[in-house]
């Protein structure tokens, strides 16, 4: 999803953090009640089981957001995805003295429905922030991606379990090097295509 009328989603870090937070606090089977009342301690101790979805990866950009969600739940995006996006901005137009919608209506989805499609998937997701040069500005402090987690470099803000996609791999240097050629052959096309609209 993206922001209404391209907005950015974020004004500070604290928005950020905020994010992550309803991203971890709403992934819950037992509705919350909201972020405030939910008790952060408990919430870092749960299962996996007590997930609505599970992160599969990730990339948070200043303006929009790419998921790739697993279903632990019947309607678990579903579900997921109405509580996280509901709750956000419910605390973005409180902070920010605004009504309205934030994110530019019902989030879009798309059933991955093959291993060619995830591996292509996965790639577009993790590099989707080098996609979108022009947001390389002063506010990619907001960016946030499972690249480095998934590649070993570091921890994920979001937990995250990307073993489906990893396992069909030797080792995370080959890995690396189909994200690369994918990523390349994905700047062709979206390159390929703006031409195509002009």
């Amino acid at each position: 999803n993206r922001g209404v009328d391209k907005r950015k989603i974020f004004n500070d870090t604290d928005d950020l953090a905020r994010f992550i937070e309803s991203i971890k606090s709403f992934n819950e089977l037992e509705a919350i009640g909201g972020i405030f009342r939910s008790n952060l301690k408990q919430n870092n101790l749960r299962t996996p089981t007590s997930q609505i979805v599970t992160f599969i990866s990730f990339n948070i950009l200043d303006n929009h957001f790419h998921f790739i969600l697993r279903q632990d739940e019947d309607n678990g995006i579903d579900k997921f995805m109405q509580r996280f996006l509901g709750g956000y901005t419910k605390y973005f137009n409180a902070k920010h003295s605004r009504s309205g919608s934030l994110f530019q209506g019902r989030f879009k989805s798309k059933l991955v429905d093959s291993n060619n499609y995830l591996l292509r998937l996965f790639s577009y997701v993790n590099y989707n922030d080098k996609l979108h040069g022009d947001l390389r500005t002063p506010t990619s402090q907001f960016v946030r991606s499972s690249l480095d987690f998934i590649l070993g470099k570091g921890k994920s803000v979001i937990e995250c379990d990307p073993s489906i996609v990893i396992e069909q791999f030797k080792d995370l240097y080959t890995l690396k090097n189909f994200m690369d050629e994918a990523f390349k052959d994905i700047k062709y096309n979206k390159e390929m295509q703006k031409e195509l609209e002009i």
